[in-house]
């Protein structure tokens, strides 16, 4: 969890690194007042420092906004989730197809200072949700389908049992 101030024409890492796999999904939660870029980025922070070093415009603002979307525009595969937040609550759930390192990152382009509240939790699951959604969705149907000859003979020899012999 962390609290703290979005300065103007900056960005700021929240949070250093996640490894993830297929297994561990992040659950995030992002209360703001104001308007922020928010990026799940699929990098390790030193991954990021190293390549904003390197492509700086201006040696001594290493926190510009210009210099995160810089790195955004040259590195687009590196986004795992990208959005623009507007005030309030936002919930996201975010599940890598690889084992990754990923940083969180915000970006406040406006001239306003914005509170900031977050909260991340590693989640453990068998599979992936999604995946196990969809597979739900084909094989219960099925399921009931190749089922029901079984049920319908079982009432049959039920049914036969029970009426009078004559």
């Amino acid at each position: 969890m962390g609290i703290g101030p979005a300065f103007p024409r900056r960005f700021e890492i929240l949070r250093e690194e996640w490894v993830l796999t297929p297994q561990l999904s992040l659950r995030l939660s992002i209360q703001i007042n104001g308007t922020l870029n928010f990026y799940l980025l699929e990098v390790s922070s030193s991954t990021i420092f190293a390549w904003i070093n390197e492509h700086r415009s201006d040696p001594i603002d290493f926190g510009n906004v210009t210099n995160l979307e810089g790195l955004v525009k040259a590195h687009p595969e590196w986004i795992g989730l990208q959005s623009e937040i507007h005030a309030g609550k936002t919930e996201y759930e975010y599940v890598p197809t690889k084992v990754t390192n990923t940083t969180l990152v915000i970006s406040n382009p406006s001239s306003d200072y914005i509170y900031v509240e977050y909260e991340g939790s590693i989640i453990g699951q068998v599979a992936p949700t999604s995946k196990v959604r969809i597979l739900s969705q084909w094989v219960i149907p099925i399921g009931f389908v190749l089922t029901l000859p079984y049920l319908i003979n079982l009432w049959r020899s039920k049914k036969r049992l029970q009426s009078p012999q004559l």
